[in-house]
């Protein structure tokens, strides 16, 4: 299926209800969701969405989860932005690619993170409070956060956890790169992480994080 420069109010591309969805080989590009996510909206749903392309979806985020569980295996999220939150209208301008808020827990594996960014916390990914993300085997790059986190962030102590993967040249508003590629409630463990000097004897926190330039 291909959801091509929709636009409304909510999820432009599509809104998914209930369990039992699973998606396919899908193209999500251009679509334009005012308040809860360009490409795709859920709530208390688990869908699976497999193999599919998220791009240029905005002003909200590619997909904006509500009590949901979805899951993302061997996915592309390219240039997905959100904008400066103006108030009344929207949730948020946090997750530039996908936001996870209000009890939703976000699975992603085997997925790529490209060219995102938020006007707010985590260019790529977020979490907020009560809820968080899983995060396998994907590549954060060149992902940017207005605020802080330019990869991923756990806000308010939504808790992320990141295995398997790569995080480089991500960036925020902070100085140094403290915060340029994860921010707030992020456990990251067995991945590569950009710092502040590749290969040096510094790495992120973490079990089995390494630093070496990954040279892609």
């Amino acid at each position: 299926c291909a959801f091509l420069q929709n636009r409304s109010e909510f999820a432009a591309g599509v809104y998914p209800y209930g369990d039992g969805v699973e998606m396919i080989r899908c193209t999500f590009v251009g679509n334009e969701g005012d308040r809860d996510g360009g490409g795709m909206s859920n709530y208390a749903s688990t869908v699976v969405v497999r193999d599919s392309l998220f791009r240029g979806n905005y002003p909200s985020a590619a997909c904006n989860f509500f009590e949901a569980a979805p899951t993302f295996i061997n996915c592309r999220f390219l240039a997905n932005w959100t904008f400066p939150l103006v108030p009344g209208i929207g949730i948020d301008d946090d997750g530039g690619a996908v936001r996870n808020i209000v009890g939703s827990f976000g699975t992603m594996i085997n997925c790529e993170f490209v060219g995102n960014r938020s006007a707010g916390r985590g260019g790529a990914v977020s979490g907020r409070g009560d809820s968080g993300a899983t995060v396998i085997n994907c590549t954060f790059f060149d992902n940017t956060a207005d605020v802080t986190g330019g990869a991923v962030a756990g806000i308010d102590n939504g808790p992320i956890t990141v295995v398997n993967s790569v995080l480089w040249n991500n960036h925020d508003v902070s100085p140094g790169t403290a915060t340029d590629e994860v921010a707030g409630a992020v456990t990251v463990s067995h991945s590569c992480v950009r710092d502040n000097q590749a290969g040096d004897a510094t790495v992120f926190p973490g079990t089995g994080n390494i630093d070496l330039a990954p040279l892609f």
